[in-house]
């Protein structure tokens, strides 16, 4: 949903996870990779590039995609996603979510997770959530994941935002709300994602 929400470590999960699941997995990084493993890719640099209109990023993305697909032929693509969805208010409004606009142009997405600051979360925000980001991009979450990172909220009318962490689970997630990486009922959100995309599988082979 925002930034400093510890994407990048859910990303790893799912990845780690996937492997060990026995899939071919190829995942994009929200920045540069620095790991010496091959099947994590960079965030491309073209999407940074000013010379380049949205329209030539939406292709130019598909492409990238495409050739990972044809080349590597992986089971799963994890792609994440730098910046934020949506602002937090009109001092804070990081990029507009413009990477998610561009990539759901882009890509079609089988499974999305939001990432969240660490709070009490009710169903009825999910279901805000969902119908915004579904508007707005055309992209159906499958999960939110409250992170550790907790928003001070008294700096959000400063300049500067400020960040503390808690590992202190919030109480009564509902269903579909992940804190790290488990449900309430000790489901983990990776096998909550291969089980939906196997599902979606057997639908599609129908």
């Amino acid at each position: 949903m925002f930034e400093h929400t510890e994407k990048l470590d859910t990303i790893l999960y799912l990845h780690k996870g996937i492997q060990k699941a026995g899939y071919k997995v190829k995942t994009i990084l929200t920045r540069k990779n620095e790991t010496d493993a091959e099947e994590f890719l960079s965030f491309p640099s073209f999407m940074y590039e000013k010379q380049y209109s949205d329209t030539d990023k939406v292709f130019f993305f598909n492409h990238f995609i495409r050739r990972i697909e044809l080349e590597e032929k992986p089971d799963i693509i994890v792609i994440g996603l730098p910046g934020e969805m949506m602002p937090l208010d009109e001092k804070h409004n990081g990029n507009f979510g413009i990477f998610p606009y561009l990539i759901s142009n882009a890509v079609h997405c089988d499974y999305a997770v939001m990432k969240l600051f660490h709070n009490f979360y009710d169903n009825t925000f999910a279901d805000k959530m969902q119908e915004i980001v579904r508007s707005k991009f055309e992209i159906d979450i499958n999960a939110f994941v409250v992170s550790n990172s907790i928003l001070d909220v008294t700096s959000v009318s400063t300049a500067t935002l400020r960040f503390y962490e808690s590992e202190k689970r919030p109480t009564d997630l509902p269903q579909n709300y992940y804190f790290n990486h488990f449900d309430g009922t000790g489901e983990s959100l990776c096998k909550h994602l291969i089980n939906t995309l196997q599902m979606f599988g057997n639908y599609r082979t129908v």
